[in-house]
């Protein structure tokens, strides 16, 4: 079960980190260049945080465990963390446009190298 359980955070994770990096880059285009400048709410800063939060919650929930108890690998905790500190640096406007999508791209990837490794796993055992 707890395999089956982490399976699926990473899946999860690894959605949100994907709709994260697509949503980072391509918003400020969206709302520029289009009719929809009435979603102009999805800038708001609490609504990012709340996505940042979610997606650690979801990072910590799948790759703590796997790493520690699963398949004691840590290079996928070691990629999350890269990711969220391009975030937290994207956050600060600094190339923000590129710098978020490319961190959430990084959590995306320490997500499947988390699956990668459970199946891994899994097999040699």
């Amino acid at each position: 079960m707890k395999n089956f359980f982490s399976i699926h955070i990473d899946s999860l994770g690894f959605s949100a980190s994907v709709l994260c990096a697509i949503h980072c880059a391509l918003m400020p285009f969206l709302l520029t260049f289009s009719a929809l400048g009435s979603l102009k709410f999805l800038e708001n800063p609490k609504i990012e945080i709340f996505i940042i939060l979610l997606s650690l919650a979801l990072a910590l929930l799948s790759l703590l465990p796997a790493c520690l108890k699963g398949h004691r690998k840590l290079s996928a905790i070691y990629i999350a963390m890269i990711g969220f500190i391009l975030i937290g640096i994207g956050r600060a406007e600094i190339y923000e446009s590129v710098i978020t999508p490319v961190g959430a791209c990084f959590v995306g990837f320490s997500h499947f190298q988390n699956w990668r490794l459970h199946r891994i796993n899994l097999k040699s055992s």
